[in-house]
């Protein structure tokens, strides 16, 4: 990436996500690899943490973190800061869904020297194959960028699937990002009107809803809809959502 475009990939955001319109998935890679090694730690922790909705995947952004690892993992005592960073680092191995973070998720949970890495090694092993399910569902979903941004466009494929719970990464992305384009909040409300109504949704499912009823409760535009959730869904926990 070009420097005038991280610096403008910095303006748009102070904590990735938010108001960021990143036009490409090398962007936000390198965006996201230029904070995790310069920005203050609180704001490393919260990127590494969010690459759970990023729908990213590829080795060029999580070899950073495995490399780092691999070169701490025998630490017993690391600093503070090193140690935080490498714990959210071994859950990212796991966000990423990508196999060949197998093996180095094994070592870290079986090896590692610190107590508090082997066990979010444990966790980002467990994590990954979540993620590998993540991954081969967006995989299944056929969608032409255009002119949205990258982010939009991986949120678009994740509501585009059939699994509930890429789905709800989504509305969740949706929510704490505080996105707000049109196209986006309409595919959402797309998607909660042909669920709300379903009685065999499971509790994985009527989870899902109700992260999009609160990504819909914070644009008035889709009031109607919710109050016909709120008034006729069978299920409880989205009726509460949705009021």
């Amino acid at each position: 990436m070009k420097l005038g475009k991280i610096i403008l990939a910095l303006a748009c955001a102070s904590s990735w996500g938010q108001v960021a319109a990143f036009e490409s998935k090398d962007a936000q890679i390198d965006y996201i690899l230029t904070q995790v090694e310069s920005a203050p730690q609180e704001q490393k922790e919260q990127i590494l943490e969010r690459l759970q909705w990023s729908g990213l995947s590829d080795p060029r952004l999580f070899d950073v973190f495995e490399d780092n690892l691999l070169q701490h993992y025998q630490d017993k005592y690391p600093a503070d800061d090193l140690a935080d960073l490498l714990a959210y680092q071994a859950r990212a191995l796991g966000y990423s869904g990508n196999e060949k973070y197998q093996q180095t998720l094994s070592l870290l949970a079986e090896e590692a020297k610190n107590s508090s890495l082997r066990r979010h090694a444990k966790n980002g092993k467990r994590d990954l194959q979540t993620f590998i399910q993540v991954q081969d569902a967006l995989q299944q979903v056929q969608l032409s960028k255009g002119d949205r941004s990258f982010e939009v466009f991986t949120y678009s494929k994740m509501l585009e699937t059939a699994d509930p719970y890429t789905q709800r990464l989504a509305a969740r992305a949706i929510y704490h990002e505080k996105r707000g384009e049109q196209a986006l909040l309409d595919l959402t409300a797309e998607k909660l009107q042909g669920m709300y109504m379903n009685e065999d949704l499971d509790s994985l499912a009527q989870d899902t809803a109700a992260w999009m009823c609160k990504v819909l409760k914070q644009h008035s535009a889709y009031e109607e809809l919710l109050d016909n959730v709120a008034e006729n869904t069978p299920h409880r926990k989205i009726r509460r959502y949705a009021k």
